[in-house]
């Protein structure tokens, strides 16, 4: 999903507060985005913010996966071009 009002966010994950975005930092394990259209996607915690190559823009809901598998796995049924690999800190394309 490509958000304009994120447009100046630095990329990474963040959780939602009233007081605005809250950066979230994890060590091990990977983010994965979610569709927006699933019961995962509408009611996840936090939101991933990640600038291709190409410089599109992408905003989607997200996941902390603590396996390559299981966030291997979660990305293919969310249709992901990437997940994020928090203790390289590089994209894993799928």
């Amino acid at each position: 999903m490509r958000i304009n009002s994120y447009e100046t966010v630095p990329d990474g994950t963040y959780r939602e507060t009233p007081e605005g975005l809250a950066r979230v930092e994890r060590v091990t394990g990977y983010w994965v985005g979610l569709q927006t259209n699933t019961r995962a996607g509408r009611n996840a915690k936090f939101v991933g913010i990640w600038t291709a190559s190409d410089g599109e823009k992408f905003v989607d809901p997200s996941r902390w996966v603590a396996t390559l598998p299981e966030a291997l796995r979660v990305a293919e049924i969310h249709d992901q071009i990437a997940i994020w690999d928090c203790q390289n800190g590089v994209e894993i394309y799928v």
